[in-house]
């Protein structure tokens, strides 16, 4: 299932990076994420969940590991996400203002 969904994926932001008629890659215009509930389904542990980002602007091609005993919160992507999209907030949810290390461009 997992390769399928990958598959498609790979399709759909294929043709979100061919340029349009004005010459713009609607992927560099747009933020796609795809993710995980689990981090480890096998302990049901919802900690260091696989997200994978792409477009928008960020800094991408790389893969990003943080401390398994202190990963930064997930809500500080959704408040970097929030500001690339031009809502001007600091925190949500469990958030701490602070942006994922090695992800803005």
């Amino acid at each position: 299932m997992e390769r399928d969904i990958f598959k498609e994926l790979g399709s759909y932001l294929g043709k979100m990076r061919q340029p349009g008629e004005s010459g713009d890659r609607l992927l560099d215009h747009t933020i796609t994420l795809l993710g995980a509930g689990m981090g480890n389904a096998s302990s049901h542990d919802a900690t260091n969940l696989p997200i994978l980002v792409a477009g928008g602007g960020f800094k991408h091609g790389h893969h990003l590991a943080h401390d398994p005993k202190s990963p930064p919160p997930l809500c500080n992507l959704w408040v970097q996400i929030a500001r690339r999209m031009g809502h001007g907030i600091d925190t949500f949810g469990t958030s701490n203002g602070s942006s994922i290390p090695g992800f803005d461009a």
